[in-house]
């Protein structure tokens, strides 16, 4: 008898299971509650004095989909996100939104279609296609947990193309998510030249970079993958172009790889982050409209004192982030050489005029920009009773990286940077309902797939 309970464990023939956890010890499944200075060490209860948290759930065999339900105390009111790794060598993440104080207290006229809603500031669409059928301008709207089309961003007036190629300076290190301007029947024109200044061999998934080109239009318009095997790689992008429009350059690739970038574009910025290494004796420029910067060196030789729209940020360890508020719409960092990577919610810069054809996210600012007067969101708020709040998100798994050892990673992420030993997030239960195919679906996934081999 006890060996079909086990077999039943292992194999989960209806394609359920359900896991739950109540403190940091764990279980078999739900385990590894990391990194432990940002999780409460006077007590086991799940308390996060830190952000982001991370945790490993670990089946019996892979499953489709995860249905992730939290609960934790109402007093924490903080923005609360849950997300699975999708790619270790990237640290990328899919995530999914749990609690939004700033939603959840606006008191706007709104309108709703399922999940999706739209706040207005002064009534204007009578339902959630309207919107979509005619939207505002960019610049009067802010998002949450919703994606925007680029066709919709106007042609820039008096642009002029440039023909000549500009090498960048410095070199780019890790993933690069440009945005780039292309007027009409010019071509999309980059280069790049990969190389690696890590001491230790890259591991496999480390030497892959992968290129994906997006049109205005949200296509995908090329994409490659190439292998950094021989100590450099030259990659080539040129697309032509019939209409003007905004185009994504998407580049993956492990942070111990560093880019040579050159092109042809004149308006381009960096989105969400932007990681420059200069030479010790480079004096550097950079614009930002991020209203709450983060920046951090992993070098010991690039600790310095950075101006940021005319205030220091003295970065005086490695491995340490620092935050600073900016003051106005565009903000410009100033240091020498350097090794320094920023981020924030907003796009960065080489030039004064900074490009961000998209409209705002929703965050802690948003009561200081008087020209947002509507906010479209995919999202439900919490439910709370009791002084416990509940949200549940439901998460891919189908391409989530799989650790042999401690299977999915998923990490909670608390926004604003808000938690601390004496502000923190206390979790009462986490709650995760795996599902994917059953015994029978994967017998007859297994059978055609045998099949299809004999018939080849």
């Amino acid at each position: 008898m006890v060996w079909l309970i086990l077999l039943y464990l292992a194999v989960r023939p209806t394609g359920i299971a359900s896991y739950r956890v109540k403190d940091q010890s764990g279980n078999y499944f739900l385990h590894k509650f990391r990194p432990p200075e940002r999780w409460a060490t006077s007590s086991d209860d799940l308390i996060m004095t830190g952000e982001p948290g991370y945790f490993y759930l670990r089946p019996t065999r892979r499953f489709n989909q995860a249905e992730i339900t939290i609960k934790w105390r109402q007093s924490d009111d903080f923005p609360l996100e849950i997300g699975v790794l999708v790619d270790r060598a990237h640290w990328q993440y899919i995530t999914k939104p749990l609690n939004n104080p700033i939603l959840n207290n606006l008191s706007w006229p709104s309108v709703a279609e399922g999940s999706y809603h739209l706040w207005q500031k002064q009534p204007v669409y009578l339902s959630w296609q309207d919107f979509i059928n005619n939207p505002p301008p960019a610049s009067q709207l802010a998002l949450y947990n919703f994606s925007w089309p680029l066709a919709m961003v106007p042609m820039l007036d008096n642009y002029q193309a440039n023909t000549n190629w500009q090498e960048l300076p410095g070199k780019w290190r890790g993933s690069q998510h440009l945005i780039v301007y292309v007027g009409e029947g010019e071509s999309l024109a980059w280069r790049l030249a990969a190389t690696s200044d890590s001491i230790k061999p890259l591991a496999a998934d480390e030497k892959v970079v992968e290129v994906n080109v997006y049109d205005p239009s949200n296509i995908r318009r090329q994409s490659s993958r190439f292998s950094l095997d021989q100590g450099r790689i030259d990659q080539e992008i040129v697309i032509s172009s019939m209409d003007a429009g905004v185009y994504r350059v998407e580049i993956k690739a492990s942070p111990k790889v560093l880019f040579t970038l050159t092109t042809k574009q004149s308006i381009f910025s960096w989105r969400d982050q932007i990681w420059p290494v200069f030479g010790p004796d480079f004096s550097w420029q950079i614009w930002t409209d991020v209203p709450d910067l983060t920046a951090q060196t992993i070098e010991p030789t690039s600790r310095q004192v950075i101006s940021v729209g005319g205030e220091p940020l003295s970065l005086d360890n490695t491995y340490e982030q620092y935050h600073i508020i900016t003051n106005s719409p565009i903000s410009q960092i100033k240091g020498r050489g350097g090794d320094i990577q920023f981020s924030g919610s907003g796009v960065f810069s080489l030039s004064s005029t900074v490009f961000n054809p998209y409209p705002r996210r929703v965050d802690s600012f948003l009561a200081k920009n008087p020209d947002i007067n509507f906010i479209a969101a995919d999202y439900q708020a919490p439910s709370c009773s009791k002084q416990i709040c509940e949200a549940s998100a439901v998460l891919p798994l189908k391409d989530a990286f799989w650790h042999p050892d401690d299977g999915y990673q998923f990490i909670i992420s608390v926004g604003d940077n808000q938690l601390s030993t004496s502000t923190p997030l206390t979790i009462e239960e986490i709650q995760v309902k795996l599902s994917g195919s059953n015994l029978w679906q994967a017998i007859k996934h297994r059978l055609q797939f045998l099949w299809s081999k004999l018939k080849s």
